[in-house]
């Protein structure tokens, strides 16, 4: 699969985010070209709320970081076919939750994405399996400073 989405990257002349990040950078901007990364392996589904939209620098690489491990964990482990991504403000947190229709996580087992979540999120993160149907759903809350 890694080196599918890498062919797909050059075919499709689709530069990795943190190779082109730009401080001036929007939240909307930066999940709009992790959308474009998917387009194809998976559709992604977004809820963007204004109140996040417009803000930049880090805050917007933090939520495409946690966009991006997630939209690639649901596809490479759990073989999703869709994404629901909302992202929100509540108060001095950005909360991006994540649902896919793959697999769900396996036993929710340590793994590098773990890693990017928690140091993103200073611990404050959570991945479950969804009740009702496949899939799982992710829960980061970023702080914004």
């Amino acid at each position: 699969m890694n080196a599918a989405l890498r062919e797909a990257r050059l075919v499709f002349d689709l530069d990795p985010f943190h190779a082109t990040f730009d401080s001036q950078l929007t939240v909307a901007d930066a999940v709009a070209r992790k959308c474009k990364l998917w387009r194809g392996l998976c559709a992604t589904h977004v809820t963007l709320d204004a109140n996040v939209s417009s803000l930049m620098g880090q805050c917007a690489y933090d939520v495409a970081a946690v966009f991006e491990e997630a939209i690639s964990n649901a596809v490479r482990h759990g073989k999703a076919l869709n994404t629901w991504i909302q992202v929100c403000r509540d108060g001095n947190e950005i909360i991006v939750e994540v649902l896919d229709d793959g697999l769900g996580p396996a036993g929710g087992r340590a793994n590098a994405g773990f890693g990017i979540y928690s140091s993103l999120t200073g611990g404050n993160f959570s991945l479950n399996e969804l009740n009702e149907s496949p899939g799982s759903q992710l829960v980061a809350r970023l702080t914004i400073s």
